[in-house]
């Protein structure tokens, strides 16, 4: 087994195959949850497989939110589904945001933890569809946070980066207690 993926008891968190391969889900401090997800410039059917498979696999997991990277696919793809029905969305952009809002979030990357976090309560995303027609899209309160949330994913950023400094050096030593207090990066802007 690899060290890069981490393999979990909980059988909800495996599953569902594109292309062959197993999705899973990747676990703070999985140091591909850190890393900038690059543009998608083709737009076919393993797009779309992927794309496909990733609503299932959070579906799956009763989530509401997943970003590729996520899953270990370091494309800028998320998938959302808040209960009006799902949406796709690549290569996402917010180009207008209004209002301030403070609200729980929790993550799959990093289960069993919630913060609160201030973030506005409507958006305006410019993206894509699986089939590589301009999307744009306005968004309010959940759906809003949701889309938000996943657009960090794609940027390498964790609602623990939310956290001040002091309260990032216990949560490392809380949530994972063998990794070294010098591994909290400070992040700008936050």
């Amino acid at each position: 087994m690899t060290s890069d993926i981490y393999n979990l008891k909980s059988s909800c968190l495996r599953g569902y195959f594109f292309l062959k391969v197993k999705l899973t889900i990747r676990i703070y401090p999985d140091p591909v949850l850190r890393e900038k997800s690059s543009p998608v410039s083709i737009f076919d059917e393993r797009l779309q497989k992927i794309a496909t498979s990733m609503i299932q696999f959070m579906q799956g997991l009763n989530g509401i939110g997943l970003a590729a990277p996520q899953i270990g696919i370091l494309e800028r793809i998320i998938v959302v589904d808040v209960g009006q029905g799902p949406l796709y969305i690549v290569n996402p952009e917010i180009t207008k945001s209004k209002g301030k809002d403070i609200f729980e979030e929790g993550c799959l990357s990093v289960p069993g933890t919630f913060i609160q976090i201030k973030r506005p309560f409507l958006v305006a995303v410019r993206g894509y569809d699986i089939n590589g027609k301009e999307i744009h899209i306005k968004a309010k309160d959940l759906l809003a946070r949701v889309i938000q949330h996943e657009i960090d994913h794609l940027d390498g950023r964790l609602i623990i980066d939310f956290l001040s400094r002091e309260e990032r050096l216990k949560f490392n030593l809380d949530y994972n207690p063998t990794l070294p207090a010098y591994e909290v990066k400070e992040k700008r802007g936050v």
